[in-house]
């Protein structure tokens, strides 16, 4: 390789020029350091979950033991009461959506009434009973908790009688 002096003078500058490595190093270890995080963290985002729904034959005779579990959907007028086992309806019956005022915050206590019935003649009193509140987006959040409350209301043997969860359609 040559060289060639373009100041015009007679002899060029030596060719023992450095490259200062240490900024180059630095910005190699905080990629690396940053590609790393970004996997634990992506990892760490992930939620464990099958596709294995109830009926499905992946588990031998086990569709036949679920237990039933009762679906709570709020609309404008009702409350609508599914019993399901699976994703068969055993039963199913209709609560008027009569709310009650109490301070600030709203109860209903027909539903309250209705699952604490069917909570007392149900076969398992060992046992709580999943319950589902299906909503849509436009259910207002005091709604939803005076029906979360509704639910809670009912007992069994002291305990309560129904595990609420939450789902939105």
């Amino acid at each position: 390789m040559s060289l060639s002096n373009l100041s015009g003078e007679g002899r060029g500058r030596a060719v023992d020029a450095e490259i200062n490595m240490v900024p180059m190093i630095d910005l190699l270890v905080c990629t690396i350091t940053f590609l790393i995080l970004s996997a634990v963290w992506s990892a760490w985002s992930r939620l464990p979950a099958t596709a294995a729904a109830p009926g499905q034959s992946t588990c031998g005779g086990c569709a036949s033991k679920l237990s039933p579990s009762v679906h709570v959907t709020v609309e404008e007028e009702r409350f609508s009461v599914a019993w399901k086992q699976g994703n068969a309806v055993e039963r199913s019956y209709v609560v008027p959506r009569a709310k009650v005022m109490i301070g600030a915050g709203a109860s209903y206590p027909a539903l309250a009434e209705a699952l604490a019935r069917d909570a007392a003649a149900s076969p398992e009193p060992t046992s709580p009973t999943r319950a589902v509140i299906h909503t849509d987006g436009r259910t207002r959040f005091a709604e939803i908790a005076a029906t979360l409350d509704a639910v809670a209301r009912a007992k069994r043997g002291g305990q309560p009688a129904y595990d609420a969860t939450f789902g939105v359609e």
